[in-house]
């Protein structure tokens, strides 16, 4: 199942398929340049797909489009026992994707995330899920006073210039993550909850505002599946350890 070789340059040890999920969470990820797009790839996808795709303006979008969702369905077709075109999705009020669960799929969840060339994939059996990618890159410092909160800023401020960008994506996908498990959106304000941002600090929700309409309890973990770009996971239930692969196709 495991391949020595690294998957383009990722740091994750590779993998080629699924395995038993028992009561971990596994991330794998990709890099969406460099992976052929073939007709056996686009017959993945469902015809709502394609159209999708076929809409988007620009040919490096419609390749990223088509090798996440293909990679998608391969993935979750792996973990259900089931071919890669069988699987179905229904999404809630906001958007958020689901798996249609047919007898054996269970309670699998899901997460994808991508930024530039770089996708990731949360799974697990144990509770909600929401997962975020960011490739690393200047931000200007009004960015952050406009959607941390006052706590964080002032974390932030005592970072030495060489560790702020850590520190503001390590915020920034920890709350992204959040978002993305609750399933709604950005109806939740990104100021109304505080997370840990500190490097090489555990990842933890630290406190949600009174009136904010959200779980206190979403378990956090910060990733790196490759140079220039942070991650992180949400998880809605205790596990027992988070696996990650780089996936190769």
């Amino acid at each position: 199942m495991r391949s020595q070789s690294s998957a383009m340059n990722l740091l994750w040890p590779s993998a080629t398929h699924p395995m038993d999920l028992a009561e971990d969470v596994h991330v794998w990820a990709w890099r969406t340049s460099g992976q052929t797009r073939d007709s056996d790839k686009t017959a993945i996808l469902s015809p709502d797909e394609r159209a999708r795709m076929s809409r988007l303006r620009f040919a490096e979008d419609q390749h990223r489009y088509l090798v996440c969702h293909a990679n998608l369905r391969v993935l979750l077709a792996g973990y259900c026992r089931s071919a890669p075109q069988e699987i179905a999705f229904e999404a809630n009020e906001f958007g958020k994707p689901a798996l249609r669960e047919p007898a054996g799929f269970g309670t699998l969840r899901f997460n994808l995330s991508h930024s530039e060339n770089m996708a990731i994939l949360a799974v697990t059996r144990v509770g909600e899920i929401g997962a975020d990618v960011e490739h690393i890159r200047p931000i200007e410092v009004d960015v952050a006073e406009a959607h941390f909160s006052k706590g964080e800023l002032a974390e932030l401020q005592t970072l030495a210039e060489t560790e702020w960008l850590a520190g503001f994506f390590n915020c920034w996908t920890r709350k992204e993550a959040i978002l993305k498990a609750e399933g709604c959106g950005l109806n939740l304000p990104l100021a109304g909850f505080d997370v840990s941002l500190i490097p090489q600090q555990r990842a933890v929700l630290r406190e949600v505002r009174p009136g904010v309409k959200m779980r206190n309890d979403w378990q956090l973990q910060h990733l790196e599946p490759a140079a220039g770009f942070a991650a992180a996971i949400a998880v809605g239930g205790s596990f027992a350890r988070v696996r990650c692969f780089g996936f190769i196709c």
